[in-house]
């Protein structure tokens, strides 16, 4: 779980920064995955989890950034949670945009 968290606020600081596609499309895809039971689930298999399971060494050495948004997304989930009917605007949403993918790519701008 932690790597997981540590791996979307990883992501989300390599899109910022470098608009990195590759991790725009892991990061995409990772938001399908609404009934995923762990993070192997939702990054499909191990070695696309791959930088999260690194990124708790790393963060021993330079902690401040990535863990500030970890803490950042942990708070946003928790408030989430309590919010059903987000949650199921949320889920209705994401599930317009899987019906659609076999029209369009998940990072075409009809999808976005």
């Amino acid at each position: 779980m932690l790597a997981g968290e540590l791996q979307a606020a990883c992501l989300m600081c390599s899109i910022a920064r470098r608009f990195n596609t590759e991790d725009l499309d892991t990061c995409l895809a990772s938001l399908l995955k609404i009934d995923a039971t762990g993070s192997v689930d939702i990054y499909s298999d191990l070695y696309h989890l791959r930088s999260g399971l690194n990124l708790p060494e790393r963060q021993l050495r330079d902690p401040i950034e990535l863990t500030g948004y970890a803490v950042a997304l942990i708070r946003l989930e928790r408030k989430l949670s309590k919010r059903n009917d987000l949650l199921q605007a949320i889920r209705a949403s994401l599930g317009e945009i899987t019906r659609n993918l076999s029209n369009f790519l998940l990072n075409h701008s009809s999808t976005l």
